[in-house]
């Protein structure tokens, strides 16, 4: 007779296929979540780009309410004039032409007998890169 039963041997810890596809899955993970860092960061630099682009080209249209009707055109009309925005170098090109509204009729036929009824300003921002 036997005093102590047979116990059944167990193994403890783990196998070396089992720790290499635990290593495998953790540096995908890993990788997964350094992309998503980084590239939440390019998309947030990129960002405050436009938005200094948009104060920017904001400000020139508020320049506008400054002129003389009679002196828009001359006044604010640049190409490419080069500007900073943060540390990088952008290109704003400001346009004003005049408009006859079709409403009065246009160019001779024209009730009030004004070709140019009013004048569009538009502002466009470059940001190379």
């Amino acid at each position: 007779m036997q005093l102590f039963p047979r116990q059944i041997e167990q193994e403890d810890g783990m196998t070396l296929i089992e720790v290499s596809i635990a290593v495998f899955l953790s540096m995908v993970v890993m990788i997964g979540g350094l992309q998503f860092f980084y590239g939440g960061e390019q998309y947030l630099n990129e960002e405050r780009y436009h938005r200094l682009a948009l104060l920017t080209a904001t400000d020139r249209l508020e320049n506008a309410n400054r002129y003389a009707y009679s002196e828009l055109t001359d006044s604010l009309t640049e190409n490419n004039t080069s500007i900073m925005l943060s540390d990088k170098i952008g290109y704003r090109t400001t346009t004003v032409t005049a408009v006859d509204d079709p409403h009065d009729g246009t160019g001779g036929a024209d009730v009030d007998g004004i070709a140019e009824d009013y004048k569009n300003v538009t502002v466009m921002v470059l940001i190379p890169g």
